[in-house]
C-alpha cells in the first residue's frame, strides 16, 4: 500500500496513549494509529486518507472513530443505539459509510453516515449478526451473514431506495470493489451435501462465477475461501483455509491464489493459520493476515511484516483495508495480554 505522509500533530493523544508525530515521519513500517485499553476494536474502512473509520465499544456503549488524516474524532450514534453490538463497517465516499451490528438479541441494524450524521436506516429481525458487508455506491449495498437458515443473516442488498434478500445460488463470506461495475466476492455454494468455494463477480445486474481450479479437499473439508481484495478485473486474490491430516486429526493451513484476468495461480502464504483478512498493496502484491502474522506478497515472494511489538502481549489483526488508489493500509485488531482475557484494542497502519 502507499507510504502515508500524514503526521499526526505532535502530542495528540490516542485512546490515552500519546503517540509523536515522528513516528509517523520514519521509513514505511506497521505502526499504531491508535490504542485504547479500554475498547474493542470491531472494524475498520479506510475511505480515503482523510477517511477512516473504526467502530467498536468501550466502557459499557458502542463507539465510532473517524481519524481525518490529522487527528481521530468520535462522532456521536443516535441515542437509541448508543449500546449497539458492531460487526462491521464499510464504505465508498465520505458521505457513504455504513455500519451494521446487533441490539439485543433478535435485531440487526444498518446505520449509514451522509457526511455529517449517524442515521438508522434499517432493521432486520433476525438472530445472528451481520459479519461482513461492501459498499460499492449508495444504489449497491451488500451485507451478509455467515449461514442460510432461517435463524441467521444470509445476504441481502441495498439498491438506493429498498433492501432485497436476493437467492443467488451461494453465501457470501468477503467482497471487494475493483470498479463501480466490477464487485467481487468470496462464497459458499451450500446446495449440495458438502459446501463448495465460490469466486463471483456482480456487474451492477447479474452475478456471474468465476471458474476455479482444482483445490484442496480432505476428509470431506473443502477449503473455504473467506477474504478477497480485488484492485482490478486483472489483479484479484482470495485465500481463506484448506486442512491437511495431523495424524488422526486435521489442521488449518493458509491458501491464497491470484487472478491476473486470465488464470488462476496458488500462492499460498507460509504459516500454519488461516488467512482471515486480505488487502492489495496497491502494486500487484498483497498484504495477508493470519491473526497473529502478516504477510506480504510482493516481487514472486512472501514474507512476514514486522508488527508494532508491547512487551508481554501478542498482536492479533483480524481484518485489513487499503486506501483507494494508493498503497496505504489499514487494520484493526487488539493485543492480547499474558493472561487472557486482558486485552487492549489496536488500529494499526503501513
Amino acid at each position: 500500500m502507499r507510504r502515508t505522509t500524514t503526521v499526526l500533530a505532535a502530542g495528540a493523544l490516542l485512546g490515552g496513549v500519546l503517540v509523536p508525530a515522528s513516528a509517523e515521519a520514519a521509513a514505511p513500517s506497521w505502526k499504531v494509529a491508535r490504542y485504547d485499553a479500554k475498547a474493542g476494536f470491531d472494524g475498520v474502512a479506510a475511505i480515503n486518507g482523510k477517511n477512516v473509520w473504526v467502530v467498536g465499544g468501550g466502557s459499557g456503549r458502542a463507539h465510532t472513530w473517524r481519524f481525518d488524516g490529522r487527528r481521530w474524532t468520535e462522532p456521536a450514534l443516535p441515542a437509541a443505539y448508543r449500546k449497539i453490538d458492531f460487526s462491521a463497517v464499510a464504505g465508498s465516499a465520505p458521505d457513504n459509510v455504513w455500519a451494521f451490528g446487533s441490539v439485543g438479541r433478535g435485531t440487526q441494524v444498518a446505520l449509514r453516515w451522509d457526511g455529517r450524521a449517524w442515521r438508522a436506516v434499517h432493521t432486520w429481525k433476525i438472530t445472528a449478526p451481520v459479519v461482513g458487508a461492501v459498499v460499492n455506491g449508495p444504489k449497491d449495498v451488500w451485507a451478509y451473514g455467515s449461514a442460510t437458515d432461517f435463524l441467521t443473516f444470509s445476504t441481502y442488498h441495498f439498491d438506493g431506495r429498498t433492501w432485497t434478500h436476493p437467492r443467488m445460488g451461494f453465501q457470501m463470506s468477503a467482497g471487494s470493489v475493483a470498479s463501480a461495475k466490477d464487485l467481487w466476492v468470496t462464497a459458499h455454494d451450500r446446495t449440495g451435501a458438502v459446501p463448495k468455494p465460490v469466486v463471483a463477480r456482480w456487474n451492477g445486474k447479474s452475478w456471474a462465477q468465476v471458474k476455479l481450479p482444482a483445490l484442496p479437499v480432505e476428509r470431506q473439508h473443502q477449503t473455504e475461501l473467506s477474504a478477497i481484495a480485488a484492485r482490478s478485473s486483472s489483479d484479484v486474490w482470495v485465500a481463506g483455509t484448506r486442512y491437511v491430516k495431523d495424524g488422526p486429526d486435521l489442521a488449518l493451513r493458509p491458501i491464497a491464489l491470484h487472478w491476473n484476468g486470465r488464470a488462476w495461480k496458488r500462492l499460498d502464504p507460509p504459516g500454519k493459520n488461516a488467512v482471515v483478512s486480505l488487502a492489495s498493496d496497491g502494486s500487484g502484491g498483497v498484504w495477508a493476515s493470519t491473526t497473529f502474522h502478516l504477510y506480504h506478497y510482493a516481487k514472486g515472494r512472501w514474507t512476514q511484516a514486522k508488527l508494532p511489538a508491547r512487551k508481554g502481549k501478542t498482536l492479533r489483526v483480524a481484518q485489513l483495508s487499503r486506501v483507494p488508489g494508493g498503497t496505504s493500509v489499514w487494520g484493526s485488531g487488539d493485543y492480547i495480554w499474558g493472561r487472557l482475557p486482558s486485552t487492549a484494542g489496536a488500529i494499526i497502519r503501513y
